[in-house]
C-alpha cells in the first residue's frame, strides 16, 4: 500500500501522537490522582499491584533471585516487561528505569497508532479516518 505520507510526515505525526498522549495522561493523572504524591511519580503511577510487578524484578537484579521479599523464589505474576526492566535496572536507578519504560511504551504506542490510522484510512477511503483514529485511540 502506498500512501501520500512521506517519511518526514510520518515522524511528525508520530511525535504529535506521542505529545498528545502525554498531555492526555497528564490531564488524566491530575484528575484521578490529585494530592496523592505517594501514588504519582512523574509518568508512573505506583499503586495496586505495582509491587507484584516491580519488587521481584528488582530483587533479581540486586540479589540474583526472583523473589517477592525473602529468599524463596516467587511464582506469582510474571510481567510482560521483564527483560527490558531487568536491563534498565542494571543501568539506571529505579525511578529512572520506570520512566524510561513508560517513554518506550508511549513510543511504541505512537508508532503503532500511526500505522493503524493509515490502514484505516486506506480501508475506508475516507480522509477523516486518519485523524479520527488518532484522536479516539489517544483518549
Amino acid at each position: 500500500m502506498r500512501t501520500a505520507f512521506s517519511f518526514q510526515k510520518a515522524w511528525l505525526w508520530i511525535l504529535l501522537i506521542f505529545l498528545f498522549k502525554i498531555a492526555f495522561l497528564a490531564l488524566f493523572y491530575s484528575f484521578f490522582y490529585p494530592g496523592q504524591p505517594g501514588e504519582m511519580n512523574g509518568l508512573v503511577v505506583v499503586n495496586k499491584d505495582f509491587d507484584e510487578f516491580f519488587v521481584p524484578v528488582k530483587n533479581l537484579v540486586e540479589k540474583g533471585i526472583y523473589s517477592f521479599g525473602g529468599n524463596e523464589p516467587y511464582a506469582g505474576r510474571m510481567p510482560g516487561y521483564f527483560f527490558p526492566t531487568v536491563v534498565l535496572l542494571f543501568f539506571f536507578k529505579d525511578t529512572t528505569a520506570l520512566h524510561i519504560m513508560v517513554v518506550l511504551q508511549l513510543r511504541a504506542f505512537s508508532v503503532s497508532l500511526y500505522y493503524i490510522s493509515i490502514m484505516l484510512k486506506e480501508i475506508t477511503k475516507k480522509k477523516y479516518a486518519f485523524p479520527l483514529t488518532i484522536i479516539i485511540f489517544c483518549l
